[in-house]
């Protein structure tokens, strides 16, 4: 819905150019309405006429805009380092190409409406009259000021919004995760029941996994989950010794997370006290690991280390676990996320068929991809690795989504400064063309360049100024709906807004200095000329 809204905003102001190019046009064109309703001609004939023109430029856009959309977004998505899952399409279809006709018609008509209806509004005299005196009338000038005022209006909400998603994506490459994702191969392992039926055959395989892994010599540490962070989450129940909560909603809900011994090592998660897993630790000695915020919830101040638990009390039977080690916080479900309250078993305990393998490595991924393949194939020749990459790839496909907004909203933010730059430059060339006369009296006079100069880069400044005014305002009011998506950063943040309104304004005035630049260079006898 955001990108959505984002998409509406960029077209808007697309539409507004087009609207004043429309503007400028009709009042070229004055003098041939004037004399088609002086011959007879109704205001109904002459809307028509403007209207079909209209549609006919936004269908020639929108035809073109669907084919380049065609040809250009699978090339941006090849070059773009975000992956797109595969249950997203963002290739064109029927429906794609209904709405399109649909904006396109809606878009001619809406904006093609107000040049036709003033384009109409022709009185022959004053129509000669303003054609003879080589300008345009003043009240389709007032006009077409205002489109561009809000032109930059709009700019600055996309801006802003761009702005406060980028910062939002540098805060969060900044988040400690909790593990170090560098020099790190993940795969998964899913062992089929038909082979590995027996909870015990499951146990050996992969402590036989571990073990062949751990001693190749390019491998620093390798372990499983059954929980890879920033993955699927398991949640279960917590109860400590000497509690009597008994009902289910009264128990404190805790991410579970079965492991092997060297798992800690090979993510880069500090055991901060005790210790981690051993290889040949289970069911029948059910230790258990809790991470740090775990320990200061449920002890705080004092030592976790040999306190026991009981998870899924609720269920008869489970036995009271022995805490063995605390490790440090790990964020799960996602970066932006704080980190949840995590208890680690032993995969023996549980004895689970798929696990996830973490490889710290010493040398390329390539290799060390080569070489785990060929460890595994050799313990099960039939058994396939899945889901085969670095855990760098895995934080950045958490990422996915907000990279992805990211991305296009710098885009739009992008396409939005130029539209804005464009028809600031066209109004004010149009400006300067209707005071070609006025300029060049004023030198005659003896006015001096620079004069002129300034008196142009002041009308633009007060445009800019009334446009970025509005779209402050605007953005303090639409950059809320982003709140969801932001992290670490306001929707009214001071820094972002002043940064947008310092990038506008250089934009603006830059897009405005060869007008006025052209208007410092007017002769006045060539101005003249034309009365």
């Amino acid at each position: 819905m955001r990108l959505l809204v984002a998409v509406l905003l960029v077209l808007t102001i697309a539409c507004t150019n087009v609207m004043n190019l429309l503007l400028a046009r009709a009042a070229g064109r004055q003098r041939e309405f004037a004399i088609r309703v002086a011959l007879g001609a109704n205001r109904r004939r002459v809307v028509r006429q403007l209207l079909t023109e209209a549609l006919l430029l936004g269908a020639i856009g929108g035809v073109l805009g669907v084919v380049l959309g065609a040809a250009i977004i699978p090339a941006l998505l090849r070059s773009s380092p975000v992956e797109i899952p595969y249950w997203i399409s963002l290739q064109p279809d029927w429906r794609v190409i209904g709405f399109t006709t649909l904006v396109v018609v809606g878009a001619s008509v809406f904006f093609g409406l107000a040049p036709a209806l003033h384009a109409t509004r022709v009185d022959l005299t004053s129509a000669v009259k303003q054609v003879g005196a080589g300008g345009a009338a003043r009240p389709a000038s007032r006009i077409r000021q205002g489109l561009v005022v809000a032109q930059l209006a709009l700019s600055v909400v996309l801006l802003v919004g761009a702005g406060l998603m980028v910062r939002s994506l540098a805060n969060l490459a900044k988040v400690d995760l909790g593990f170090r994702s560098d020099d790190v191969l993940t795969f998964q392992v899913a062992l089929p029941n038909t082979r590995y039926a027996e909870s015990s055959d499951r146990i050996q395989f992969f402590r036989r996994l571990m073990q062949e892994l751990q001693a190749r010599p390019q491998v620093r540490a390798a372990g499983a989950t059954a929980g890879l962070p920033l993955g699927d989450n398991w949640w279960r129940t917590f109860l400590r010794e000497g509690e009597t909560r008994t009902k289910l909603a009264d128990l404190t809900p805790v991410r579970y997370v079965p492991v092997t011994g060297a798992y800690f090592a090979a993510m880069g998660i500090p055991v901060i006290s005790g210790r981690a897993f051993t290889d040949t630790e289970g069911a029948a000695s059910a230790p258990i690991i809790v991470s740090r915020n775990t320990a200061a919830r449920f002890w705080p101040g004092q030592d976790a280390i040999g306190r026991r638990v009981m998870i899924d009390s609720f269920i008869p039977g489970q036995p009271w676990r022995t805490i063995v080690g605390v490790v440090g916080d790990v964020r799960s479900g996602s970066p932006r996320e704080e980190a949840p309250l995590t208890v680690y078993v032993p995969h023996a305990s549980e004895a689970l068929s798929a696990m996830t393998v973490a490889i710290r490595g010493r040398t390329a991924m390539p290799a060390l991809i080569t070489d785990a393949r060929a460890v595994v194939r050799r313990l099960d020749r039939e058994l396939p690795l899945a889901a085969v990459r670095p855990m760098r790839v895995v934080v950045e496909r958490a990422n996915w989504d907000f990279r992805l907004y990211t991305q296009l909203f710098v885009l739009f933010a992008a396409i939005a400064i130029l539209l804005a730059a464009v028809g600031l430059g066209g109004i004010m060339t149009h400006l300067v063309t209707e005071r070609t006369r006025e300029i060049g009296v004023r030198v005659a006079l003896g006015a001096a360049p620079r004069q002129v100069l300034v008196m142009v880069l002041g009308s633009a400044a007060t445009l800019v100024a009334v446009g970025l005014g509005i779209g402050i305002v605007g953005a303090l009011v639409l950059t809320r709906s982003l709140s969801s998506l932001l992290f670490g950063v306001a929707p009214e943040d001071a820094t972002t807004m002043a940064s947008v309104l310092a990038v506008l304004t250089a934009v603006a005035l830059l897009a405005s200095w060869l007008p006025a630049r052209n208007a410092a260079r007017v002769s006045p006898i060539d101005a003249l000329r034309t009365e």
